[in-house]
Formats: C-alpha cells, sequence, structure tokens
C-alpha cells in the first residue's frame, strides 16, 4: 500500500476508534479511489455508511469489497444481513452461503441459513443447515433443536417424535416447543400431555 493509502488508512481507523463518523467517511472514500485500496477500505466504509444511517448506499461498497476479495468472509457475512434488512432473502442466502464456504466454522452465517431456508420453505436446506449449526453450538443450543424439529415436523420424518420427547422434559423450552408444535400442526396439534412427550 502506498503510503498516501497507508496514511488514510491509519487515520480513517483512528476516526473509526473515535467513533467520528463524519470523518471516517470522507477518509474512506478517499482511500477507496486510491488504486491499490484494499477490500477492507470498501467494507469499512460500507460499515460507516450504516453507521451513518446511510444504508442503501452500504450495499455498493460491499459489493465492491467482495469483489476486490471473493474470500473476504466478514465482507460476505455482512453483506448478506444487508440484503436481509433490505427484504433480499435469496440474495442474503447467496451470501451466508459464501461466508460458511469460506468459513465453515460460522455458526452465525449457518443460523441465518437455516432461518432463511425456513421462511422459504426449504425445509430440506433448514434441516441441513441446523444440523451444522448443533454441530457447532452444541447439542443444548434451543434455537437449533427447535429448528430441527420444526423442520423435521415440516418434513413428516419420524425421528421428529424422539426430539419432540427430549424437548418437551426442559420447562425451560416448552413455551418455544408449543409454539413449533402448533405453527407446524394444521390444526391437529393434542393438548394431551402424554401426546407431546410428557
Amino acid at each position: 500500500m502506498a503510503s498516501t493509502a497507508r496514511s488514510l488508512a491509519v487515520r480513517a481507523g483512528e476516526a473509526i476508534a473515535a467513533a467520528d463518523w463524519q470523518r471516517a467517511e470522507s477518509l474512506l472514500r478517499r482511500l477507496v479511489r486510491t488504486p491499490d485500496a484494499p477490500a477492507q477500505a470498501a467494507y469499512n466504509l460500507a460499515l460507516v455508511l450504516i453507521e451513518r444511517a446511510k444504508v442503501a448506499q452500504a450495499g455498493a461498497w460491499f459489493a465492491k469489497a467482495v469483489k476486490r476479495d471473493p474470500d473476504y468472509a466478514a465482507a460476505w457475512f455482512e453483506y448478506g444481513r444487508w440484503y436481509l434488512a433490505r427484504g433480499d432473502p435469496a440474495k442474503a442466502r447467496d451470501a451466508f452461503a459464501a461466508t460458511a464456504r469460506l468459513e465453515p466454522g460460522a455458526e452465525d452465517a449457518r443460523r441465518n441459513l437455516a432461518r432463511i431456508a425456513e421462511r422459504m420453505g426449504d425445509f430440506e436446506a433448514s434441516l441441513a443447515a441446523w444440523r451444522v449449526v448443533e454441530r457447532l453450538a452444541g447439542a443444548d443450543d434451543g434455537e437449533a433443536a427447535l429448528g430441527t424439529l420444526r423442520a423435521l415436523l415440516e418434513l413428516r420424518r419420524p425421528e421428529a417424535a424422539a426430539l419432540k420427547a427430549r424437548l418437551w422434559e426442559s420447562p425451560a423450552t416448552r413455551p418455544s416447543l408449543l409454539k413449533v408444535l402448533t405453527r407446524t400442526s394444521a390444526g391437529s396439534l393434542s393438548l394431551d400431555p402424554e401426546r407431546l412427550g410428557g
């Protein structure tokens, strides 16, 4: 990185650390115009624009960051979050998938993939993603267990019964479990504790 770009990067970093978003934006805009500006400059500019409530502009800078460095997992992740906030789950899914490909242990990316698949009605993909989250976070992760159960129920898989019974054993998960059962029951939910697993 040339000395001008290096100086701009240092000063932009200081402005970010001081939460001086206006100055940080100005410095980063100058930095991204330099020929050897790193992908991180575009990524940081996108984040600063979000801090300055210029959310619509941030997407173009996330795009430039991942174009400059296609292996920039953090940029892909934030790009996915940006797409979610903009109401585009398909593009968000693609960005989170890139994050997961680059960082297989990226638990938050996997969670978002599972949530998006569920929202889009792709319960096979949701189940696969929740199972990865369970491996990463541990079997005690309530959201992953409930997401797995929801997918198993939607897919009418027999292993749902054992998971439902395990979740019913914990009084802490019962309220969330009842929501899952109600949403997937299509009017056939029995409130008999014996049939619920308790």
